[in-house]
């Protein structure tokens, strides 16, 4: 394949690698080989560390992804491509605005071969992809020392992860296209080959390659940690966040026992490190979901004062989704709200109605006091430019709790323990609907709504369920487009509240749904051929009230 990335380069303590950013390009031999390496980490552990960390970095990529198209302002890595696909979706409306950067998303307009949405999704996982092959490649699967266990199984579960957010938006879901083309796949095992030439595995084949790496990575961690070695930064894939990875995978690959015993597993180990679920009371406080301390947070991409995508830049989740920065997108008008279809099912009793303003704008009793008295005089007092909107989102909170601040140093959070109570409840209740009900049941009442009680008749009813809580309870952390993809659901926005231009009803199965294949990995990568879906921008249709 022909080099079309950015150089990037891999150091261990002094041992330097430099590595061509392509998904199937091996690190060059110049300087040291593989072997070697290998030899130096094993005598000398700590010396792969600042490859390790390079993992979690990619989560956060600040600018320069993808620089030939200059600094876009949507170019901070997942977070930022997850605010594409909930834009892209039916829960996330935002207003036509020349300046609103995920216009394309709203529209659909993003899936075509060529297009940034789509080029950043694609070399920002596979940039990852690269760094954790070149950990993976220098610490093989049997390492005895637990640190090296730790080391090897970031790098597995990291690729993981990376490809299970790919496969979904390349290729439609597991449960109706399994035997379908979906990506090239390049690990540590088949680099060589891949260098050549990389046809597409089928969705199965990918996913059975997630769920590979996520086992090991499961054993790895197991015994890194009856070695004695234990890393609690959340920067990092905990065997809890293993586990919740793997419950994700058997979910959309809809091993239904397979996905519930996972997410067990992950509550059972996230509630040995003291986590737990915000509680009833700490979610009428409307506000939270950006601090790494928090106990519901299992793992998330760590955002220091001092670094890019923090010190006040507009290039930040901060800035694109809360509306609490004096400086940021959102203080002109690039509100995020939720759909007012959605908001007007959830019930009053239920905590997660303060997470948006109500139909007036106007905040709930609930809010914190220094939240609310922005909301009723950030216009007045020029912090921002345009009044918030009806059903604004007041969910992720300001940094350092600091309503009309310039900064933006928010942790994003990757995964949350309530999110493994929801694959438990659908897990168990793919296989036994009263069994799911209860799960959700407990949950629920347990935690947001005192009062909610789910009564379904069917495994079908129940996922129905466990779906709206999700689309509640996950809104703006990046799972609404998937599971409409997982589910088949299609997009239908009317009464949403979107702009009139941005109204749309699309089937589940319409090529515009996923992306295409980069037009760059086309030309270089000859196994994969011309690849496109022959889809269409969706046409607006009549809105409904």
């Amino acid at each position: 394949m022909k080099t079309k990335y950015k150089v990037l380069a891999i150091a261990f303590a002094g041992l330097s690698v430099t590595a061509c950013n392509d998904l199937d390009t091996e690190p060059l031999g110049s300087v040291v080989t593989s072997d070697q390496k290998t030899e130096v980490v094993e005598e000398r552990p700590g010396m792969a560390e600042a490859a390790v960390n390079a993992l979690p970095e990619g989560i956060k990529a600040y600018m320069g992804n993808y620089d030939r198209y200059g600094a876009l302002h949507t170019d901070f890595g997942v977070p930022s491509m997850n605010m594409m696909l909930d834009s892209r979706g039916t829960d996330m409306p935002s207003a036509a605005l020349g300046n609103n950067w995920y216009t394309a998303a709203l529209s659909m307009q993003d899936f075509g071969p060529n297009y940034f949405n789509n080029l950043l999704t694609w070399n920002t996982y596979y940039n990852m992809i690269l760094s954790a092959n070149n950990v993976a490649l220098t610490i093989p699967a049997d390492a005895e020392n637990a640190q090296l266990k730790f080391f090897r199984a970031q790098a597995v579960a990291f690729r993981a992860f990376c490809y299970s957010q790919l496969v979904q938006l390349y290729a439609f879901t597991y449960n109706t296209h399994k035997d379908s083309p979906a990506l090239p796949v390049v690990t540590d095992a088949n680099m060589d080959e891949a260098a050549q030439s990389n046809p597409r595995k089928t969705v199965a084949e990918v996913w059975d390659v997630i769920k590979t790496d996520l086992s090991e990575a499961i054993e790895l961690l197991k015994g890194a940690e009856e070695g004695g070695y234990t890393n609690n930064n959340k920067r990092y894939i905990s065997l809890a966040t293993a586990y919740g990875l793997r419950a994700r995978a058997n979910l959309v690959s809809t091993d239904w026992a397979a996905a519930a015993a996972d997410a067990q597993s992950a509550i059972d180990a996230a509630s040995k490190n003291g986590l737990s679920p915000y509680s009833y009371s700490r979610a009428q406080q409307a506000t939270g979901f950006v601090n790494r301390d928090d106990n519901n947070m299992m793992w998330c991409a760590t955002m220091e004062p001092t670094e890019d995508g923090a010190a006040g830049t507009v290039v930040s989740f901060a800035s694109q989704m809360g509306p609490w920065l004096s400086n940021g997108y959102t203080s002109i008008g690039n509100y995020r709200c939720i759909s007012k279809k959605l908001y007007a099912q959830i019930s009053s009793t239920d905590a997660r109605k303060a997470w948006w303003l109500d139909g007036n704008a106007q905040p709930a009793e609930t809010l914190p006091a220094a939240y609310s008295t922005f909301v009723k005089t950030a216009r007045a007092t020029g912090l921002v430019s345009a009044d918030l909107l009806p059903y604004t989102t007041v969910k992720f909170a300001a940094p350092n709790n600091s309503p009309g601040t310039t900064v933006s140093n928010l942790d994003y959070p990757l995964m949350r323990i309530e999110e493994m109570y929801l694959i438990l409840a659908e897990g168990q209740g793919m296989q036994s609907a009263s069994s799911g009900a209860s799960t959700l049941q407990s949950f629920v009442s347990t935690y947001r709504d005192p009062y909610y009680t789910c009564n379904v008749a069917s495994s079908t009813e129940l996922q129905e369920a466990v779906w709206f809580q999700r689309r509640l309870e996950l809104w703006g952390e990046g799972f609404a487009y998937y599971d409409i993809m997982r589910l088949s659901k299609g997009i239908d926005r009317r009464g949403c509240g979107f702009p009139a231009n941005f109204v749309f009803v699309v089937t589940s199965d319409n090529p515009v749904m996923i992306f295409d294949i980069p037009q760059s990995e086309q030309n270089g990568n000859p196994a994969i051929g011309t690849v496109t879906h022959g889809a269409q921008s969706p046409t607006p249709v009549a809105d409904t009230e």
